[in-house]
Formats: structure tokens, sequence, C-alpha cells
């Protein structure tokens, strides 16, 4: 599975992979990266959302605004990139990157 990963994240900042790309890149076929994931309980979507997440947290942390994290994770703008960060973390990039008492 961290394979895979590494392959989605890889791709992000040009383009957010297609699951053609990773298959191809781990030397499988669509439909066996599909069994092995489903075998994981889990899908190529969910494995890119969960990349983008990792990485969006871990980006927060540092001194990129939120213009740049987004590019880097191929979000279209900084709004998809707000939103998908309040539906991962409940919260915004901004309050997120708060220093905390």
């Amino acid at each position: 599975m961290q394979a895979i990963k590494i392959e989605i994240c890889a791709a992000l900042g040009e383009r957010v992979p297609r699951i053609a790309e990773v298959a191809a890149a781990r030397a499988l076929s669509v439909r066996n990266l599909q069994r092995i994931l489903r075998r994981q309980d889990t899908s190529f979507r969910a494995l890119v959302d969960e990349t983008r997440r990792d990485r969006a947290i871990a980006l927060i942390l540092t001194e990129l605004s939120a213009d740049e994290i987004a590019a880097r994770l191929s979000f279209s703008d900084v709004r998809a990139f707000t939103l998908a960060f309040k539906r991962w973390t409940g919260t915004t990039p901004r309050v997120y990157r708060r220093p905390r008492p």
C-alpha cells in the first residue's frame, strides 16, 4: 500500500494521478490494482485522498502559503484545497497553522 501512495505522491503537483498510470508504474494491470485495493478494503480514490491529506498536514506546518500547497497537491485552486482540508481536519488551514498555547 505504501508503494502505491509513493507513486501517487510523486505525481501530485503536476496532476492528480490516474489509476492506469499508477498501475503501470507498479507493473500491474488496472484490474489487478483494483483487486489488491479491494482486499485492503480501500479504493484508488480513497488512497489519493488520504495521500493528499497526509501531505497537506505536513505542508501546512511549513512556511508555504495555502496557494503553494494547493498547487503542490494538484488542487484546482486554494478554495478547493481549503474545503478539502476542512473536510479532513474539521478546520481551515489558517486555523490549523496557528500556534497552539
